[in-house]
């Protein structure tokens, strides 16, 4: 073997190891905690902010269907891109830059996350609804308007928001991470 080749399965099993060091348990908040952080975030617009072509440094980075992810967002993700956290969504937006919160005497970098159907229009409930993030991974957008991010942040995202979410228990999950229903929407 080639030692790029050796050095690339390294740092993979690296990543790995990073990534599923994060705790599996659930991480909600008890209801007498719930500090309303989600309040201090913008606002989801809406319609999907690139319904008509790509806004760059419009505070809005678009998350990649599987398709569009490169090799290592693949090999950590695996068969997961938005889709498998809001089923049925057709486009999902996170916010950026990350807005300072506290919660529980805890600081963290938080964000928003919208998702559209196919027509572009924003959803508000139900599984497919986008969510806020205690921590976000978003950095920022790249020439194409997809979301980037930091990979250090992408980590505690899993702990805060990812590992407590579940499918059966999606009603649950909104109860304290809701779905924001933008300012007089449809």
């Amino acid at each position: 073997m080639r030692l790029t080749h050796l050095l690339k399965i390294s740092f993979i099993f690296f990543l790995l190891a990073f990534f599923m060091s994060c705790s599996p348990a659930k991480k909600f908040m008890k209801p007498d905690e719930n500090e309303k952080w989600y309040d201090l975030l913008p606002h989801c617009p809406c319609e999907n902010p690139d319904l008509n072509g790509v806004k760059l440094n419009d505070g809005w980075a678009r998350e990649r269907h599987r398709n569009e992810m490169g090799f290592f967002q693949r090999t950590f993700a695996g068969k997961k891109d938005f889709t498998f956290f809001h089923p049925g969504a057709y486009a999902s937006f996170r916010s950026y830059p990350y807005v300072v919160t506290h919660i529980n005497g805890k600081k963290f970098k938080s964000g928003q996350q919208c998702a559209y159907n196919e027509k572009g229009k924003l959803i508000i409930t139900g599984p497919p609804a986008g969510t806020p993030d205690k921590l976000s991974p978003a950095t920022g957008e790249n020439k194409n308007g997809l979301l980037k991010v930091n990979i250090f942040r992408v980590r505690k995202h899993i702990k805060f928001d990812s590992s407590p979410w579940n499918p059966n228990e999606w009603k649950t999950y909104h109860q304290y991470w809701p779905p924001d229903k933008g300012i007089n929407c449809p």
